[in-house]
This record gives structure tokens, sequence and C-alpha cells, in this order.
């Protein structure tokens, strides 16, 4: 009797000590993945850091080398006109090549860069988009320096509106200029980036209907509910052009099926407001799609 005490004693000790490792190994785990977490929005934080500094830097080269293109255009006018030593010009041009050499140190982050044309009457602009850190297109734009300041040719989509940013910023802040048409650019490309990655992960299962901005988007694919296929449409409109995520979405079902479906056509609506809408197709067609939540380990 004592004998089968003693080893039932054991037993619940080893079991005991079988729960504690276990135990360990996941605070260990969540401690890990805590720290993992804080890194990344650390690098997140000093990302965003970056590109304010580099937009910064790019500015003030772009708005330098329009003020000395202009100067060098009424010295040209104006032959009577005292001119700038070498000294002086010197001076202003290793400034201008100190920030350059800045710039292309944070060009890593994407945005825009500047470079001057030989004969210095014109800027050749980058415009480089990037989604999920991700590089993407890059478009281009030559801007003349002459007073006033126009955009000589570019290659930007015609659905982007660029006139009404150009008659605004241009002329007063080139800064928010590049800024302005960097946010359309990225918005653009990352909602093409989405349609993209549906038409090539659900060829066969999800249909897609877009416009030229990608600011309407139509996703039709079907849900597995308990056992039962339902077909869903999905709606996303892009009010906000600046925007990857939608600011409508309208859920609908192209059945005749009485079975309800609103908890699900619900937990679909919230998740393609918050997250790209392939990652939520990708959870949807994995059958993960239980709660508002499902997608916070696949972003």
């Amino acid at each position: 009797m004592d004998d089968a005490r003693n080893y039932f004693n054991e037993g619940i000790l080893d079991h005991l000590k079988y729960l504690e490792e276990i135990a360990q190994k996941l605070s260990q785990k969540q401690q890990k993945s805590m720290q993992e977490q804080s890194r990344l929005l650390k690098q997140k934080e000093d990302i965003v850091k970056l590109r304010s500094y580099r937009d910064s830097l790019r500015s003030k080269l772009a708005q330098r080398q329009i003020t000395e293109a202009s100067i060098n255009i009424n010295q040209e006018g104006n032959p009577e006109q005292n001119p700038v030593s070498d000294s002086e010009v010197s001076a202003q041009w290793n400034k201008v090549s100190e920030l350059q050499n800045m710039c292309s140190i944070y060009q890593m982050t994407g945005g825009w860069s500047v470079e001057e044309s030989k004969l210095k009457k014109s800027l050749h602009c980058s415009l480089i988009t990037a989604y999920e850190g991700e590089f993407l297109e890059t478009y281009y734009m030559d801007i003349s320096i002459s007073q006033p300041v126009t955009i000589n040719r570019h290659n930007l989509p015609r659905c982007i509106q660029l006139e009404p940013l150009e008659k605004q910023h241009l002329q007063s802040n080139i800064q928010m200029f590049f800024y302005l048409i960097r946010k359309h650019l990225n918005a653009y490309e990352g909602r093409r980036y989405q349609v993209q990655q549906i038409q090539e992960q659900f060829m066969d299962t999800v249909a897609v209907v877009k416009n030229s901005l990608y600011s309407v988007i139509s996703l039709s694919y079907s849900f597995l509910c308990e056992a039962v296929v339902h077909p869903f449409v999905v709606s996303l409109e892009y009010a906000d052009t600046e925007s990857c995520l939608p600011t409508s979405v309208h859920v609908d079902r192209t059945d005749a099926d009485s079975t309800p479906v609103e908890k699900e056509k619900s937990e679909h609506h919230s998740l393609f407001l918050q997250s790209p809408a392939h990652k939520v197709l990708q959870s949807v067609k994995a059958g993960l799609v239980k709660s508002n939540s499902a997608l916070s380990d696949h972003k």
C-alpha cells in the first residue's frame, strides 16, 4: 500500500514538474515575442524619422538648386550684375554635394530623390514607391527651374490628379508637393499591389473588378461556413486616395440560401476595413476567420 502511495506521489510530482517546464517555456516564448515586437516597433519609428529627415534634406537641396539656377539665369540676362566669386560658388556646391550624399544614404527607405541636369536648368526627380517593405514602381519627373517652376514631362499614371497639386504647391513649397505626390503614388501602388497579389494567389477562386485608380475594387469569392459554401461579393471603396485601406466596405451574398451568415459578414466587413485585402482573403481561404482578431498572426 505504501509503495502504491509513493508511486502515486512520484507521478504527481513528475507531472507538476512537467507542467512547470511547459510554463517556463511559454513564458520565455512570450518574453521573446514581446522583445521582438518592441524591436520592430523601434525600427518602424526609426524609419519614420529617417524618412522625415531625408525629405527635409531633399527639399533643401531642390530649393537650393532652384535658387542657384534662378540666380544664374538672372545673371545671364543682366551681364553687368556683380558675379559671384569662385570661392562662394565652390562653397555652395560643397554644401549641395553633402546634401546629395545624405540623400543617397536615406534613399533606402523609399521616397523621392533629385538630380540636377547637365545644363543646370532642370531637375530630374525620381519618385520611389514602396509597400509592406517592398520597393515597387519608380516614377520620373523633369522640372524646369526657371521661374515660374514648371513640369516638363513625367510618367505618372494618368489617374493621379497632378494639376491641383502643381498649382497649389509647386511654386511655394516643393517639399509639400513631392510629399503629397509620393503619398498618392504609394497609396495607388499599394492598392494595385493588393489586387496583383489576389490575382496571383487566387486566380481561379476570386474574381476581381476594379477601376484605373484602384479606388473601387469588387471581389467575388466563396466562404465556407459550417460545411456550407456561401458566395460573397465585397465592394471596397477608397474615398481617401492617399490610403491603402478602404474607407467603405459592403459585403453581400449572391445566393438564395437562407442560412444566416450575418456574423460572418460582419467579421469580413471589419477585416477588410482593418487589413490589406489579399491578407484577408488568405485567412478566409485558410479557414482562419473566426473573429475580428483572426488576422493578427498573419499580417
